[in-house]
C-alpha cells in the first residue's frame, strides 16, 4: 500500500481543490447550488480518488481510480471554461488553473504508466 500523503499527485490535487474552493467562494450565490457546487465536487474528487486508489489491493484497481481523477480534472477544465464565458473568472486566473490541471493530468498519466510497467 502506498502512503498517498507523500504522492506529489495527491498533494497537487489537494492544493488544486483548495484553490477551487477559494475561487468559488466569490461567485454569485445563485451559483452556490449549481455549477459552483459541481466544480467543488469534481475538485475534491481528484485527491479523494487518488487516496482511495492507494488503498486498493491491485495496481489495476489503483489505475482505475487514477482514471477517475483524470475525468474529474476534465470536468473542472470544462467548468472553468463555462465560468470564463459567464465572466465569473478572469482569463489570467483561468489560464493558471488550466495549466495546473494539464500538468496534474500529465503527472497522473505518468504514474499510471509506471504502475502498468511495475505490474508486468
Amino acid at each position: 500500500m502506498v502512503d498517498f500523503t507523500k504522492l506529489n499527485i495527491w498533494i497537487r490535487a489537494k492544493n488544486l481543490s483548495v484553490e477551487i474552493y477559494r475561487l468559488t467562494d466569490d461567485y454569485p450565490k445563485i451559483e452556490q447550488f449549481g455549477i459552483s457546487n459541481q466544480m467543488r465536487r469534481a475538485a475534491t474528487s481528484v485527491p479523494a480518488n487518488i487516496s482511495e486508489g492507494c488503498s486498493r489491493d491491485s495496481k489495476k484497481d489503483f489505475s482505475y481510480f487514477l482514471s477517475i481523477s483524470i475525468g474529474s480534472l476534465n470536468e473542472i477544465y470544462t467548468f472553468l471554461e463555462i465560468f470564463s464565458d459567464l465572466k465569473y473568472l478572469q482569463l489570467s486566473k483561468k489560464n493558471t488553473l488550466i495549466k495546473e490541471i494539464n500538468e496534474l493530468k500529465s503527472m497522473i498519466y505518468s504514474y499510471k504508466k509506471k504502475l502498468k510497467t511495475k505490474e508486468s
